[in-house]
């Protein structure tokens, strides 16, 4: 646990005083204005249009279930999973901005690949070795 100087020029454990800061009146009148989880939820949709595709995740979800073509449940899966493959790169940017150059790198890469992984999973849940091996070239 690395040591910050604080303003009389004590040494402050770094964690003790991540809490002072937090604390801080102005943090806690900027929690009172955070967002219900519906006013969240709009003002993430009209961030992105790309976001609206979100809408296409429920019926990525029931297609199979109430029994629609193969090719319908594949499309509407597909359009599903592109927003949140972006979602989850903008997370993994969000997180490293608050990390180290190292750590934020591994997180891009780590879940930059996510999407194939999911993929390559359920691919090999049916039996699909050989797409699994030329989806990883």
């Amino acid at each position: 646990l690395s040591e910050a100087s604080s303003e009389n020029g004590t040494k402050v454990p770094r964690r003790v005083k991540l809490l002072l800061r937090v604390n801080t009146p102005s943090n806690l009148a900027q929690a009172k204005d955070i967002p219900n989880f519906i006013k969240g939820s709009l003002e993430m949709l009209k961030s992105k249009k790309m976001y609206w595709l979100l809408l296409f995740v429920p019926f990525g979800f029931s297609a199979a279930p109430l029994g629609l073509d193969p090719a319908w449940v594949f499309v509407l899966s597909c359009i599903g999973i592109l927003p949140l493959a972006g979602l989850l790169g903008d997370a993994t940017e969000q997180v490293a901005l608050h990390t180290n150059e190292t750590l934020g790198g591994l997180l891009n890469a780590t879940f930059g690949n996510a999407t194939e992984l999911i993929v390559c999973v359920f691919a090999l849940q049916q039996g699909l070795l050989n797409v699994v091996q030329v989806s990883l070239l």
